[in-house]
């Protein structure tokens, strides 16, 4: 992968306000810099973490924050060649005529909820997509947090492609189905904060295409032959699957 500064920036051993930083903390670099990297992930106070294949900056470290808004990362992960996720035949909803609704529990919710129902009142997308059919449920509070935003960006893209269906084809994933699948080690697909889908009648580059400007520095955008993905790093990335 590679790292492109789009802002004079700071590089930071701590996310710490530059001013209570020693100079030995802390790294100026110049707009359009770019660095080699193997992993960005998000950090505290609206910074990345970025590892590096070596060294940088003065002094030279591995391991550096920076604010997330001065960065943008292009290229795929080490080992991130997620297979196309097919529904499985005769999984999902049953027939109306047999149906009974299945009920599930997420954490940081005493009531029950429904695959049926959607994540968002009113919503497009129901917990049967998140879960794969209840397959995949999420076990912490902050991953039910990172579906909702995601949900709400899927109704968005929605209304920006003149309301056409999407579907789903991963979004929440188990570490075990994740690996099993072949997706990154940090995918955010761990923690809700991913998902991966089609558009009706729009070819998966003409989508990433449209996405993009819309999308921003708002986390990581990429696309295959099969299916767009979309994330709330916060941050920008952007990749293919194809390449």
């Amino acid at each position: 992968m590679k790292l492109i500064l789009v802002s004079d920036t700071l590089f930071k051993q701590r996310t710490k306000p530059c001013r209570t930083l020693d100079n030995d903390e802390k790294c100026l670099m110049q707009k359009e810099s770019q660095f080699d990297c193997k992993i960005t992930e998000p950090a505290a106070f609206g910074h990345v973490r970025i590892h590096f294949d070596k060294p940088v900056g003065n002094p030279k470290h591995s391991v550096w924050y920076v604010d997330a808004h001065h960065v943008e990362v292009q290229g795929n992960l080490p080992n991130n060649h997620p297979h196309d996720e097919v529904e499985p035949e005769g999984v999902g909803l049953p027939e109306r005529s047999s149906y009974r609704p299945k009920t599930l529990k997420l954490p940081g919710y005493r009531h029950t909820f429904y695959l049926s129902d959607p994540v968002l009142p009113n919503g497009a997308f129901t917990w049967n997509e998140v879960t794969r059919s209840g397959t995949r449920i999420p076990i912490t509070r902050n991953s039910v947090i990172n579906v909702l935003s995601i949900a709400e960006t899927l109704q968005e893209i929605q209304e920006l492609f003149g309301d056409r269906p999407i579907f789903i084809t991963s979004w929440y994933r188990t570490p075990k189905v994740n690996a099993e699948i072949g997706g990154a080690s940090q995918s955010l697909h761990l923690t809700g904060g991913a998902v991966d889908f089609t558009i009706s009648g729009v070819t998966t580059a003409e989508a990433y295409r449209r996405l993009d400007p819309w999308w921003g520095d708002r986390g990581g955008l990429a696309y295959a032959r099969t299916f767009v993905h979309i994330d709330n790093r916060g941050y920008k990335a952007r990749w293919t699957y194809d390449a």
